[in-house]
């Protein structure tokens, strides 16, 4: 399972978003690193950004079975 995180506004504009991750500990790690960059560098005037974290569904393959 794919995890991902998202960085959204106080209107649910959305901000960033990465994919990709393998836990959710490192997802929510890494937002927590792009949110301190976004707070020094990118916003000077700091708007509340909110962290969202979630996994993609596992995409199953359709299987046959050549017995039948």
């Amino acid at each position: 399972m794919a995890w991902w995180y998202e960085l959204r506004a106080a209107d649910n504009r959305l901000v960033e978003l990465r994919r990709g991750f393998a836990s959710e500990a490192e997802a929510r790690e890494a937002a927590e690193r792009a949110l301190k960059k976004m707070k020094s560098v990118a916003y000077p005037k700091t708007e509340t950004l909110t962290v969202v974290t979630g996994a993609d569904p596992e995409k199953t393959k359709a299987t046959t079975d050549p017995g039948d």
